[in-house]
């Protein structure tokens, strides 16, 4: 798997990652879920140039901005909790708890990509705090932003007992017209719009407890229509990306306003 992940990697995004023999890659092209994780994991970003700047926001103990460092980004991160920062830092991750708001101010223009997986929906001023992105990156760098679909299959499904809904900690949800419009209302235009399989089957298990009234985390066994549903629709996030549990949007800043 690793063989495989490293050689489609390599060529999708001009890593130089091993082992990565030619015949993983043939394999990874046959696995078309594995392949979008892979993306994902990679944030869909190709490989930087030497000393290419990349902020995370929400970065928790800093578990991909160490990815991104070893991935040759001089990266950062910023996280409102004080405690998981406090980790990461101890860990010599170059982490703050400073306001994106704050460092817009002080850092703008400083990075060539900025970087949020689920961050967005936990904050009551989303375009606001989408312009202080735009203002952290340079003309040529690049969001990349990850967040619950309320187009969804497990939201259609499962409806008010969608895990995503997750009230009190999510504020605002997206589909994907108003992702698309908060975006562009930031001062963004839209470069990709990648499928994502991400998380289906934990979606789908977690749902399936909320609406039978139990925890959603829990470490009883997922039911195999449970799993299977979760499965199929992953499957089929890969072809129609509007129903994906996760919304996933690459965009630069819009200039020349």
């Amino acid at each position: 798997r690793l063989r495989s992940r490293n050689a489609y990697i390599n060529r999708r995004y001009g890593y130089e990652l091993e082992p990565a023999p030619s015949l993983g890659l043939p394999l990874a092209y046959a696995r078309p879920r594995s392949r979008a994780a892979d993306d994902r994991v990679f944030r869909h970003l190709p490989r930087p140039r030497r000393g290419a700047r990349l902020l995370d926001v929400g970065c928790g103990s800093g578990a991909f901005v160490a990815r991104a460092i070893a991935l040759g980004w001089n990266a950062q991160g910023i996280d409102n909790d004080e405690a998981a920062v406090r980790a990461g830092q101890a860990a010599g991750l170059p982490l703050s708890t400073t306001p994106i708001e704050e460092l817009a101010v002080s850092m703008r223009g400083s990075f060539d990509a900025v970087t949020m997986a689920h961050v967005i929906e936990h904050v009551p001023h989303p375009v606001t705090f989408l312009g202080a992105a735009r203002a952290l990156l340079r003309d040529s760098g690049t969001l990349w932003l990850a967040t619950p679909n309320l187009d969804s299959s497990g939201h259609r499904r499962f409806g008010e007992r969608w895990m995503h809904l997750d009230p009190p900690r999510h504020l605002v949800l997206f589909g994907q017209l108003a992702i698309d419009r908060a975006l562009g209302s930031a001062g963004f235009e839209i470069l990709s719009t990648p499928s994502s399989a991400s998380g289906t089957i934990a979606s789908y298990a977690q749902s399936s407890r909320i609406a039978q009234g139990r925890l959603p985390i829990s470490d009883s066994r997922v039911p195999p229509l449970v799993r299977a549903g979760g499965l199929a629709a992953g499957l089929r996030s890969l072809l129609q990306s509007t129903l994906s549990e996760e919304l996933i949007r690459l965009a630069r800043p819009r200039t020349g306003r």
